[in-house]
């Protein structure tokens, strides 16, 4: 089972991890960009939070102080610098909210959605007892307690796929895993790359390429699918990563569909990297 062995200071590396790339992410974001629409629409949580409302009062130098402000709250979380209770649920409030301006009026991903759901998962667990900027004296818990905590983690993000799977199965016909709908998809994908793209026609047109897709499409569903079993089998777990991570650089490539943040992920989080392992026979710090 993933991280039998695990310590605080493997939980406090994985906190680091997760809110350090968020914090990536939202440098990477222009937030601003969304004060130049001539409309907005909110959808989802941004109802929720009467977006409708205040916008028209958002200008681009507040969006820049509110970008500024999420990026300065995620990297004293990443740091475990602060109080952690207080800061973490800020961070992750501020990392939803403009995630959702963003993608509130525009096009609909679900690539950083890890990002969130990791986050919000660990303001809630003990991910601040170790590796941390500044060295605090404090009582460090069970290592159960940290071993649950990131199996907890891993569960989450081999959701993510579950559930992809699990949509691809419910809004799609069986047929298309018996006819060439992954080809056309890719070809499709590809073309809207524009000078980009070339290698997904490429690839279609390749018969032994063609075939792979073809075989790939059925299998990487059913991977999918049967994500969660990373988490309690060695075995599955190294067939999983042999298949999913050439998928995701192979949709990268081909039909310009990137996920950088589940990639991030995954040696943590189901390949089970840890570099602050407990040996056998090690006594464990309380």
């Amino acid at each position: 089972m993933l991280f039998e062995k695990a310590t605080a200071e493997t939980l406090g590396l994985v906190r680091f991890w997760v809110f350090s790339l968020a914090a990536l992410s939202r440098f990477l974001v222009p937030v601003w960009e969304v004060c130049l629409l001539p409309e907005y629409e909110p959808s989802g949580v941004m109802k929720l939070l009467g977006t409708q409302y205040w916008f028209p009062f958002l200008t681009v130098e507040l969006a820049v102080g509110l970008q500024g402000l999420t990026i300065a709250l995620l990297l004293l979380v990443a740091l475990g610098v602060g109080p952690y209770r207080i800061l973490t649920p800020l961070a992750c409030f501020a990392l939803i909210v403009t995630e959702g301006l963003v993608r509130g009026n525009g096009i609909a991903t679900h690539a950083h959605i890890i990002l969130i759901l990791c986050a919000l998962v660990l303001s809630m667990l003990p991910a601040d007892d170790a590796f941390t900027l500044i060295r605090r004296r404090r009582t460090l818990k069970p290592a159960r307690q940290y071993q649950a905590a990131l199996v907890s983690l891993s569960l989450i993000f081999c959701a993510t796929y579950l559930m992809v799977g699990v949509r691809r199965l419910a809004t799609s016909s069986f047929d298309v895993y018996l006819d060439d709908s992954i080809l056309c998809a890719t070809v499709q994908r590809d073309a809207e790359q524009g000078s980009a793209g070339g290698l997904g026609v490429w690839m279609c047109e390749s018969v032994v390429g063609a075939w792979m897709l073809r075989i790939g499409f059925p299998v990487v569903t059913l991977l999918e699918l049967l994500t969660p079993l990373c988490v309690f089998s060695r075995t599955f777990r190294w067939c999983w990563l042999a298949v999913m991570v050439p998928f995701h650089i192979g949709t990268g490539f081909l039909m310009g569909i990137w996920f950088p943040y589940s990639i991030a992920f995954i040696p943590f989080l189901v390949g089970g990297f840890d570099p602050f392992r407990k040996r056998d026979g090690e006594a464990t710090a309380h």
